[in-house]
């Protein structure tokens, strides 16, 4: 049998994306051992369509040629082929339209496929089924304050969630994350067991993160806030994607919208997280605070209430 040693890396997120090469490898017969970091790695776990998986410390430097000697030895068996889940250069990300679930697939010379994957255990499940009446946030993800949403909206969407539709809310969140006050923490165990919190919820909301993926791959809508990143690059259909203050059910997926001349901005994340550039497209902050980004400004309580109400309303 043909063995391919897969290497994946980046964010979190990206380990669900990379899973969309995972069923052309196997319907080319490839035996699949997948080299992966922590805590991604673990994400898949006991994986269906993964054979071998090794998971190392999130520090371990990936040599492809000399870590894949390593599972040579170790497996007895040398792999016909080396991947990563390399899907774009950087200098052209925006210049060609596709997802980037096309773009990991052809650049590795496979067909489209829009299939995220991963496995949920019965006990990951049996815990996520107990906030089946509820709706997730994830009101802060630390890759770029460019992606956030600031904490004031969230309290008044909770407020307006609560008062007038009466749904318990809790919110996922990491040790330095930040949070909304008086709202209850999730708690998952692992971060598998927050995605099976996620596949029962009435509801998700939060921003481009491992969420966003993880709707694709257990096959459930969420609300997803778009701000510095590019949803018509990661996002997906099914959900209801927040572009300034217009959702999904009126801005179709596949064509482009009315976006603000700086938008998608996430190619800068280092020099704006250095301080060596600032939005010029700011607007005033209802809390007095610092002046929020244009693309965030404009995703506004009552357009994500909105969305949130009549996603609830669908039989």
């Amino acid at each position: 049998m043909k063995s391919v040693n897969y290497f994946i890396e980046g964010g979190l997120g990206d380990y669900l994306i990379a899973t969309a090469l995972l069923p052309p490898l196997k319907q080319q017969g490839y035996q699949i051992r997948v080299i992966a970091r922590h805590p991604g790695g673990n994400l898949l776990e006991n994986h269906p369509l993964i054979d071998h998986l090794f998971v190392f410390p999130a520090d371990t430097n990936f040599d492809y040629h000399q870590m894949s000697i390593v599972i040579d030895t170790a497996l007895r068996c040398k792999a016909d082929r080396i991947l990563n889940n390399a899907y774009w250069d950087v200098s052209s990300l925006h210049a060609t339209p596709g997802h980037i679930l096309s773009r990991l697939c052809q650049h590795h010379g496979f067909p489209p496929n829009e299939l995220l994957s991963l496995h949920l255990s019965a006990e990951e499940l049996a815990w996520g089924e107990t906030f089946k009446d509820s709706i997730l946030i994830q009101p802060d993800t630390s890759t770029s304050p460019y992606k956030r949403w600031p904490l004031g909206n969230w309290e008044r969407l909770c407020q307006r969630i609560k008062g007038e539709l009466g749904l318990r809310i809790l919110q996922v969140r990491g040790h330095d994350n930040l949070s909304v006050p008086g709202i209850e923490n999730l708690n998952a165990p692992t971060l598998k067991h927050a995605i099976a919190a996620q596949k029962h919820a009435r509801l998700f909301i939060g921003h481009d993160s491992l969420f966003n993926h993880a709707s694709q791959a257990i096959g459930k809508p969420a609300l997803i806030l778009w701000h510095s990143t590019d949803a018509f690059l990661q996002g997906y259909k099914q959900n209801i994607n927040m572009v300034n203050g217009l959702s999904s059910q009126q801005v179709s997926l596949s064509e482009q919208p009315v976006l603000l001349y700086c938008q998608p901005c996430h190619l800068d994340y280092d020099k704006i997280n250095a301080g060596q550039v600032c939005c010029n497209r700011s607007t005033p902050n209802a809390d007095n605070t610092e002046p929020l980004p244009a693309c965030v400004a404009n995703n506004t309580v009552d357009s994500v209430f909105q969305a949130v109400s009549e996603f609830l309303s669908r039989p």
